[in-house]
């Protein structure tokens, strides 16, 4: 009879030891878990809110934010450029696409821009003239994911028509 009271207490210590390992995790591991489970869930391509400009209204669509944000951007690029003196020996007629950085803190960069040789022809400084207007750009609100300021890139067309 004793011997089968250890068998049965050795019984359900093997029992609880095989599924109680849970109980014997840390707390760091299940917080990782977790963490890493939601950071499977999240969707790192779609923003909550896009950067935004003092005449763009947060409370806009984000597609709404996002073509607020682009049109101020050509809108004032177009400003610029009708402000400089270009001469031209041909009519043009072409898009440029450029490639924008808006990065955390709502500082906006030039990272690219398409090499077009037709535009570089007879506007040899066009590059660097661009790169000039984007970096006087006023700082914007930076685009949030979860409520956390994050990097966005933007492709952005520059429309040139001398007709």
């Amino acid at each position: 009879m004793k011997m089968r009271g250890y068998w049965f207490f050795g019984l359900i210590t093997l029992l609880y030891f095989q599924y109680s390992c849970s109980f014997f995790s840390s707390q760091e591991a299940r917080t990782n878990k977790i963490v890493a489970k939601e950071m499977e869930r999240i969707d790192w391509n779609a923003l909550d809110h896009y950067p935004l400009f003092p005449e763009c209204d947060e409370l806009m669509t984000k597609p709404t934010q996002k073509k607020c944000f682009e049109n101020t951007i050509i809108r004032y690029l177009t400003e610029k450029i009708n402000g400089y003196n270009l001469e031209l020996l041909d009519s043009l007629q072409t898009v440029v696409h450029m490639d924008l950085l808006v990065d955390s803190e709502g500082t906006i960069r030039m990272v690219d821009m398409e090499r077009n040789n037709e535009v570089l022809a007879q506007l040899p400084d066009f590059n660097r003239l661009i790169q000039r207007e984007i970096n006087a750009l006023p700082q914007v609100e930076p685009a949030l994911k979860r409520g956390v300021p994050v990097n966005v890139k933007f492709r952005i067309p520059i429309e040139l028509n001398t007709n």
